[in-house]
């Protein structure tokens, strides 16, 4: 599988959950369009990140943690990041989709902290 077929899995998968969730609080709060844009490619970016962090958890997760055996992507023969570009290469990924996302909050016409919260706990978590 190619990087851009695994991001664009990814996109769809656990990016458009978020993005659906985020773009229907924006509507909901008659948001204007230019933040509904920006809050759409938060998700997107963000839906990757959560991913790639997960991919990376196999690698070099606690298992206690994370609750499945490290290294069960590999064995499993599972498309990841760390298996297409490396470790070094699928945290430099993750930096990229974390810069996309700090992009797109930067772009909001208000403060959005609980949503840099959850940027926050997805690059940091270790479960």
């Amino acid at each position: 599988m190619s990087l851009s077929t695994l991001q664009s899995i990814h996109e769809r998968k656990t990016g458009a959950l978020l993005v659906y969730a985020l773009e229907a609080g924006a509507i909901l709060a008659d948001a204007p369009v230019a933040d509904r844009q920006a809050l759409v490619r938060f998700g997107k970016h963000l839906g990757v990140a959560f991913q790639i962090q997960d991919d990376i958890l196999d690698v070099e997760g606690d298992e206690a943690l994370i609750g499945k055996r490290v290294g069960s992507d590999e064995g499993n023969d599972k498309a990841t990041y760390p298996k297409l570009l490396g470790l070094d290469g699928a945290k430099q990924a993750l930096e990229r989709e974390v810069t996309g996302s700090e992009a797109a909050l930067a772009e909001l016409s208000v403060e959005a902290p609980r949503l840099r919260e959850l940027l926050d706990f997805v690059v940091q978590r270790n479960h």
